[in-house]
């Protein structure tokens, strides 16, 4: 006998099939993972979930994570070929174990806060992972424990890679970026807040290029802000901020807190300047270490700001060349000095120098860039883009306390919009962020009958577009305002309006070796590390204290 479907069984596919049939079809570029179930704040492991919604993903999709938390138990593939990862105010909770671990090219990661290790790089190949995006992330190590504690650890190296505008806080573990090899690697802009050390970057082989670490902001850490080691072509360190180093009463604790160690004694051409370092707290009688620390041929040290100190600045790096000049330095213990070989030359240094940019300007960081010209050698470029800025704003009240803004979208290369509000039109707080291709958001909860003003701009890892005109909610609306400068930060900072520096002319660029670029690199996860320098086994043992 012949069985008929009726009405109630006819259309019933099993979930099996349902499920098979979601994820062999591609309906949309924007993929969100509560789709594969993965479901924020449940308290269950998402690890599953998620990684069958990176695999949904086809090259140049997104993948966004809504808001909440995720617990990751093992280590996630992102895959990239493309592919954007974009918290939209998601945790991505891991433990002992990183919570990405990618190996190919082309991937943007962007709005996340990751509790434990965060992103592991390394190549099967022994070459490098490249056309990386991590941007607008918050890194906590917190609840880490092992080697290689790192919030972003690469090993093989990152080619055309931007590490930018992100928060590493609490550093509880060993760096918040440790990495090995790079060739274009472009680091600003980022906040590294209490712990041990901001980042510690070395090349064995010396045929890196194209490091430029510029903005960053360093606070409350124990060891270094920057620990630069190895070898190197055409380093810049420009425009970065250190203060408020973590010391004890016992000097041989305090052996290896330095501000900024740029001593890779096989780099060539490294030109440091414009940063500024504070150092004097002295709880031991000695206080921080050694302000810079240098090394390399033909390195240019001018125009920088320090001030406390034990050592202001010790070219320790083996045979060093090259000059420390024009830098303004206060309240050290023991001045500038060469070691192992070194024949720095230091001229025009000392309290009363006078520098090209203002000691007050704001303090950078995420996504606060100072108005500064780059002077970047020939050759090394910081991986910036063009955005153009949205248009037409308007705003018209959906209520008495409901303001929607529409803004006609320009660019194809944002990461999102910031919306920033004005209850004067002078001071303006940022408010919101929308998502890439947004045109429009909605404020609530405004003061009733009160005038407020709005502006818009776009932003991607590079930094900010210009600002659309500014609206007001009475219908006023005045032309475009200037794009790129700092709002309210969110690093602690006093704003005021930076200066306009003309720096020196940097030593002249040296081509790399044939082949530079190439390099032989560990090709395992568990590479063999540079020993962290103590107190017993510093070079400046016999020379400083």
């Amino acid at each position: 006998m012949t069985v008929r479907p009726t009405a109630k069984n006819r259309f019933r596919p099993s979930l099996s099939h349902q499920l098979e049939s979601l994820e062999s079809r591609r309906l949309m570029a924007v993929i969100s993972v509560a789709t594969y179930a993965a479901l924020p704040d449940d308290g269950v492991d998402d690890s599953y979930q998620i990684q069958r919604a990176i695999n949904s993903a086809a090259s140049g999709d997104t993948v966004v994570f809504p808001a909440g938390t995720y617990n990751v138990g093992r280590t996630l593939d992102p895959r990239g070929g493309g592919r954007i990862l974009q918290g939209q105010g998601a945790v991505l909770q891991g433990g002992n174990n990183f919570i990405f671990h990618f190996q190919g090219s082309g991937l943007t990661v962007t709005g996340f806060t990751f509790h434990g290790k965060g992103m592991f790089f390394d190549s099967n190949s022994g070459g490098m992972v490249s056309d990386v995006t991590i941007d607008n992330n918050t890194f906590s190590l917190d609840g880490v424990s092992g080697e290689d504690s790192n919030s972003i650890y690469f090993t093989t190296g990152l080619r055309n890679t931007k590490i930018t505008n992100n928060y590493f806080t609490p550093i509880n573990g060993d760096n918040g970026i440790y990495g090995y090899y790079w060739d274009n690697l472009y680091i600003a802009n980022n906040a590294f807040v209490g712990g041990n050390e901001g980042m510690h970057i070395v090349d064995h082989s010396n045929s890196s290029q194209g490091l430029v670490i510029e903005q960053n902001y360093f606070s409350g850490l124990h060891r270094m802000g920057i620990e630069y080691q190895g070898g190197g072509w055409n380093t810049v360190v420009q425009d970065n901020y250190y203060e408020n180093p973590v010391l004890t009463g016992d000097v041989n604790r305090n052996l290896d807190t330095f501000a900024y160690s740029i001593v890779a004694d096989r780099s060539v051409n490294t030109v440091v300047r414009r940063n500024y370092a504070k150092g004097t707290e002295r709880p031991d009688g000695t206080g921080v270490r050694v302000m810079f620390e240098l090394g390399g041929k033909d390195l240019d040290m001018y125009d920088n700001y320090s001030e406390g100190g034990f050592n202001v600045i010790a070219v320790n790096g083996t045979r060093a060349t090259g000059k420390a000049h024009d830098n303004k330095l206060l309240n050290y213990l023991n001045g500038p000095m060469n070691a192992n070989g070194a024949t720095v030359q230091f001229y025009n240094n000392g309290p009363d120098v006078e520098l090209t940019w203002d000691l007050n300007r704001p303090k950078p960081g995420p996504n606060g860039r100072l108005d500064v010209p780059d002077g970047l050698p020939p050759g090394v470029t910081p991986i910036r883009a063009t955005i153009s800025p949205p248009t037409e704003l308007t705003v018209t009240m959906q209520s008495d306390t409901a303001a929607k803004l529409e803004w006609k979208d320009n660019a194809s290369n944002e990461i999102g919009y910031r919306i920033e509000r004005s209850f004067d039109g002078t001071t303006w707080v940022q408010i919101a962020y929308v998502a890439a291709d947004g045109t429009q958001y909605v404020n609530q909860g405004l003061p009733v009958g009160k005038k407020v003003y709005y502006r818009v701009r776009a932003y991607n890892a590079q930094g900010f577009s210009g600002y659309s005109n500014v609206a007001d909610n009475q219908g006023g609306s005045s032309t475009a305002t200037p794009g790129g400068g700092p709002i309210t930060p969110t690093t602690p900072t006093t704003p005021t309006t930076p200066a306009q520096p003309t720096p020196t002319t940097p030593t002249q660029p040296i081509a790399p070796p044939d082949g530079g670029g190439v390099i032989t690199a560990p090709t395992s996860p568990s590479s063999p590390r540079t020993p962290v320098r103590t107190g017993g086994s510093s070079p400046f043992s016999t020379i400083l204290l």
